[in-house]
C-alpha cells in the first residue's frame, strides 16, 4: 500500500452537475406485495438483470461497522437471497469481516442507474454453513479459487509482484484441473438477514418516493411457494386460511423458473418456508411417513379393539371424515371434490348427499368461505 502526500485538489465546479430523472412516480399501490418486500425486491432485480445498460445487477455496496464505529464500505456481487436473507462471500480476515466479528450488522444498498432506482437493506448478519460455502466455491472458476488462496484481503503486500508470485505458485501446486482447490479456512459466505427494506425512486425535482418495510424479529414468518394455478397447492392454502395464519402466498410465472430455481431446495414445488427455512424434499417426504406410520396406528387401534361399543363412538363423523370436527381429510377431499365438478360434464358429486354435504360444510366455514372469494383466480 503506497503512502500519499497531500496534494491541492483542482478547483473543478461539480454543483451545476445533475441528471434528469424518470417522471414515474412509485407509490403503495404499484407494490407487487404490499405485505412481502421480498417480492418487490425480485421484481426490480428481474428488470435490472434484464437491463443491458446494467452490467452487474448482482453488484451492492455493504457497509460495516467497526465495535468502535468507524464505517466501511466495498461493492460486493449478491450470489443468492431468499426469505432468510441476502449471501455474499468473502474473506473472513478482511475488513469487512473482522467488522461482522465485532459488531454482526450491515447495510446493503443496491443502485441501478437506468432505472434511478436504489434499494437499501439493513439487518443483522451470520455466517452460512461450511457446506453451503464450500459448495458455491466448488461452483467458481478455477482462478477464482486460486485468488481466494493467494490474497490476504485488506492486508498490506509489498508489491504487486508479491501476490503476482503467489498466484504462480497455486497454479504451478494445482496444474493438474482433475485435481480440485479446496475452500480456504478463511473464506465462507454472510447472510444479511434484513430488519429494514427501503425502495427508493429517484424523481427530478427531488421528491424522490420511498417505500419502507420493517420486520418484527419475534413474529414468525411463513412463505409457501408454487405456480399460479391451485393443483396440489390448493389444499394447504385452505389450510392456511381455515387457520388463520398469515403467509406470503407466493405465486411464480413457468418462465420465471429458471430464476427462482436457485432458491428451491431439491428444485421442486410446492415449497413451505417457516423463518427462511424450507420444508420441502425430504423433510416432506419424513412429515408424510410420519403421518401414514400415525394413521396406521390409529387404524390398527380400531381394528383390534375388541369394545363394540367404543368402535361405534369412533365411527361417529357428525357430517365430517373423521370425528367430530373438520380435519386435513375433509379439506383434501373437498378441493378434489371441487375440481370433478368443475371439469365433469355430468353433476356427480350431486348424486352422493353425504359427499355433497361434506363440500357445502367446508365451503360454509367463515375463513374458508373468505378465501374462496378473494383468492386469484386462475384456470386450474
Amino acid at each position: 500500500m503506497a503512502s500519499t502526500q497531500q496534494q491541492q485538489p483542482q478547483q473543478l465546479n461539480i454543483s451545476n452537475i445533475r441528471a434528469a430523472y424518470s417522471p414515474t412516480v412509485f407509490t403503495e399501490d404499484q407494490l407487487v406485495s404490499k405485505t412481502d418486500p421480498l417480492l418487490q425486491f425480485g421484481s426490480w432485480f428481474q428488470e435490472a438483470l434484464n437491463c443491458k445498460a446494467i452490467e452487474e445487477a448482482t453488484a451492492a455496496c455493504v457497509s460495516t461497522c467497526s465495535g468502535a464505529g468507524r464505517p466501511s464500505s466495498r461493492v460486493v456481487l449478491l450470489k443468492s437471497y431468499s426469505s432468510e436473507g441476502f449471501v455474499f462471500y468473502t474473506n473472513y480476515l478482511s475488513r469487512k469481516g473482522r467488522e461482522l466479528e465485532e459488531n454482526p450488522f450491515a447495510t446493503m444498498l443496491f443502485y441501478w442507474a437506468p432505472f434511478h432506482r436504489q434499494i437499501r437493506i439493513e439487518g443483522h448478519v451470520t455466517k452460512v454453513s461450511d457446506e453451503v460455502a464450500s459448495a458455491y466455491f466448488s461452483s467458481r472458476p478455477r482462478q477464482s479459487q486460486l485468488s481466494a488462496w493467494a490474497s490476504d484481503q485488506s492486508r498490506e503486500i509489498g508489491s504487486r509482484e508479491e501476490l503476482e508470485a503467489r498466484y504462480a505458485r497455486l497454479e504451478a501446486q494445482y496444474a493438474d484441473p482433475t485435481v480440485p482447490v479446496p475452500k480456504p479456512p478463511y473464506w465462507g459466505g454472510y447472510c444479511l438477514v434484513p430488519s429494514v427494506m427501503e425502495f427508493w425512486q429517484g424523481q427530478s425535482s427531488r421528491l424522490h418516493d420511498r417505500i419502507v418495510f420493517t420486520f418484527d424479529e419475534n413474529q414468525q414468518s411463513s412463505r409457501y411457494i408454487f405456480y399460479n394455478t391451485k393443483a396440489r397447492a390448493e389444499p394447504t392454502r385452505l389450510i392456511f386460511a381455515q387457520a388463520g395464519v398469515e403467509y406470503v402466498d407466493e405465486r411464480i410465472k413457468g418462465e420465471d423458473w429458471p430464476t427462482v430455481a436457485p432458491r428451491i431446495p431439491f428444485g421442486t414445488l410446492p415449497v413451505l418456508e417457516v423463518d427462511g427455512h424450507p420444508l420441502s424434499g425430504t423433510l416432506v417426504i419424513e412429515s408424510a411417513l410420519d403421518a401414514l406410520s400415525d394413521m396406521v396406528t390409529k387404524f390398527k387401534s380400531y381394528w383390534f379393539d375388541s369394545d363394540v361399543s367404543r368402535k361405534a363412538e369412533t365411527k361417529k363423523r357428525d357430517g365430517w371424515l373423521v370425528g367430530s370436527k373438520l380435519t386435513y381429510g375433509d379439506i383434501n377431499v373437498y378441493y378434489w371434490l371441487d375440481v370433478i365438478s368443475k371439469n365433469w360434464p355430468e353433476p356427480i358429486v350431486d348424486n352422493y348427499p353425504s359427499l355433497s354435504q361434506l363440500v357445502k360444510r367446508v365451503e360454509a366455514q367463515p375463513r374458508i368461505a373468505k378465501w374462496i372469494k378473494e383468492r386469484p383466480v386462475t384456470n386450474t
